[in-house]
């Protein structure tokens, strides 16, 4: 016998009176990233990316010093220098709660507190300056699609993750964990290094690691290069996600509506990470453009 919860028969019955009130979420970036690498010299860079805002992972490093121990997560990229940090949010769940006074609803709003998450899918290009191009300029790329392994959440108490693929997401040849910016020291698993110089981890290097499979889970992991010598200018992919989620309340003050009350532990924090560097050094500013177009789709009941 086939047991349905009351969410279930809520949504069975607002679909078949039509109460269902359908959403959409217009995701648009254009532009070019241009932080550094401290690993590397200034011919490499780094473009990061990710569905929803800034994701809080980090505990707090005085954590470790402080009487009390304080949970405090930090941001992604909180103690980064300003010239390395390069996160940009696509807000791929945000959907203001809106007022029905005239008996008309906008697309792009929410009118009730129960939300059932459809969908998001998102075409992604990376292309070379037509000027570069014809300069015989030459960029080698990694394209990354990842998330950790267990949940994380802007909620201390909630989370199960404080990975940070500024300092953990590959692994080197000794075995120790290294990111974009730093690294894990092993007598801590929390204690994140950050390199504030080049080292003699070169760009080609990082795109060569192994990935960090016990921290993080990959949708994508493509190389590629551009350039006239490679004949390519551009690098294009298409990604979606069928999320099929039935969601609980959620609290009007906020507008991801990802931050249920009582969210189950599915991780939503899918992020998209571009390594670009030239092989041969010369002038180049590895300022490649990316173009993100995308849509979530989702309901909510009236």
């Amino acid at each position: 016998m086939l047991t349905l919860t009351s969410r279930d028969k809520a949504y069975v019955r607002a679909v078949a009176h039509g109460g269902l009130h359908d959403m959409r979420k217009s995701i648009e970036y254009s532009g070019s990233g241009s932080a550094q690498l401290y690993l590397t010299d200034a011919h490499a860079r780094y473009q990061l990316f990710g569905l929803n805002g800034r994701t809080k992972t980090q505990i707090n490093r005085t954590w470790h010093d402080t009487s009390g121990n304080s949970h405090e997560l930090q941001d992604l990229d909180h103690d980064l220098s300003a010239s390395h940090k390069n996160f940009t949010g696509l807000n791929a769940f945000n959907f203001a709660k809106g007022v029905d006074t005239a008996g008309t609803k906008e697309y792009t709003k929410r009118y009730g507190d129960n939300v059932f998450l459809d969908s998001t899918k998102l075409g992604i290009r990376i292309s070379m300056p037509q000027a570069r191009y014809n300069a015989d300029e030459q960029t080698m790329c990694r394209f990354l699609i990842f998330r950790s392994k267990d949940r994380q959440s802007h909620v201390p108490e909630k989370s199960h993750d404080h990975a940070n693929p500024h300092y953990d997401l590959f692994l080197n040849s000794a075995g120790y964990e290294h990111g974009l910016n730093g690294y894990v020291d092993h007598n801590d698993s929390e204690n994140y290094i950050k390199n504030t110089g080049p080292s003699n981890k070169t760009a080609f290097g990082v795109s060569a690691l192994l990935l960090n499979k016990k921290k993080y889970i990959f949708m994508k992991d493509c190389s590629f290069s551009l350039g006239r010598d490679f004949g390519s200018l551009a690098f294009e992919t298409h990604v979606r996600w069928d999320w099929n989620d039935q969601m609980l309340d959620i609290p009007a003050a906020r507008d991801d509506i990802t931050c249920a009350d009582d969210s189950d532990d599915k991780n939503y924090s899918w992020y998209f990470l571009l390594i670009a560097s030239n092989p041969i050094g010369g002038t180049a500013t590895q300022t490649l453009h990316t173009e993100i177009y995308g849509t979530t789709a989702a309901k909510t009941m009236d």
